[in-house]
């Protein structure tokens, strides 16, 4: 219930609120109106997302992106582990682009060897596959520009919002305002829940392994034209008819994904 209300602040957020207040809101802005901007949406959120959100108000005051499980547990990291392997300021200086040396903070044997132990711990939290956590992070951060997760990892913050999530973004968020209104959001913890609702034009899964029932349920709560967005460890899963694997948009955005957990994305379509 309070994950489906957060859907639902968000929302309200993006068709009410300009891209500050937003970034405000959510705790990646200045520190201060955070639970105003709370109750100036509540009136529009649905009675369901008002009696969750409403004994987190002090949750909303220091910043809704610092709350969730994951993000909890990368903060005693950042707080606790990583001053004895990382020099912040040299870490902090590397992603914003002001340092000239280049993977530096992160080329040290302990970095290398503790990363092994918390990696795997973070991808579980994720429900991602551990094996390969390390790794993935290690190529991330061997990147040119350091993708955006793993700046919000070492250094709990985004240099760059605009780089960052795309409807964070003040031309994502310009797409984004006047076509909020118009999208249903359903938060299901099972996807069998959604094949008995109305038809979806999106599905957006976990990184928990699809069964076949599921499978199954996915191709029933698709609407003709729907498509779904899942991550695998290895290849996709076996999709039943009508479902296709959209091949070159799942190359597309494993292209680009900058996520920290291991994972290959795919996306499928119904036909129609």
């Amino acid at each position: 219930p309070v994950a489906a209300a957060v859907v639902e602040l968000k929302r309200a957020a993006a068709r009410e609120l300009p891209i500050q207040s937003v970034r405000s809101l959510l705790g990646l802005g200045h520190f201060g109106r955070r639970v105003w901007f709370y109750h100036y949406l509540r009136p529009g959120l649905p009675e369901s997302a008002q009696r969750a959100l409403d004994p987190y108000e002090g949750a909303i005051r220091s910043g809704l992106f610092d709350h969730g499980a994951l993000e909890r547990e990368m903060a005693v990291l950042r707080e606790r582990v990583f001053p004895l392997l990382l020099d912040r300021a040299a870490a902090a200086a590397f992603f914003t682009g002001t340092s000239g040396m280049p993977r530096g903070p992160f080329a040290g044997v302990r970095w290398r060897a503790s990363a092994q132990l918390w990696a795997p711990r973070l991808a579980r939290l994720a429900g991602a596959p551990s094996e390969g956590a390390a790794a993935r992070l290690a190529g991330l951060l061997a990147r040119t520009r350091p993708g955006f997760a793993a700046a919000w990892l070492t250094t709990g913050a985004w240099p760059d919002l605009d780089g960052a999530h795309p409807w964070l973004s003040a031309a994502g968020h310009a797409a984004l305002k006047p076509r909020v209104a118009h999208l249903r959001v359903a938060v299901e913890a099972r996807l069998t829940a959604l094949a008995v609702r109305e038809g979806y034009d999106l599905v957006i899964l976990g990184r928990a392994p699809v069964s076949s029932a599921e499978a199954t349920a996915l191709a029933t709560a698709l609407r003709p034209g729907g498509a779904a967005l899942g991550w695998s460890a290895g290849e996709p899963p076996s999709l039943p008819h009508p479902l296709r694997l959209d091949a070159r948009a799942s190359a597309d955005l494993s292209a680009v994904d900058q996520g920290i957990f291991p994972g290959t994305p795919w996306i499928a379509r119904r036909p129609g």
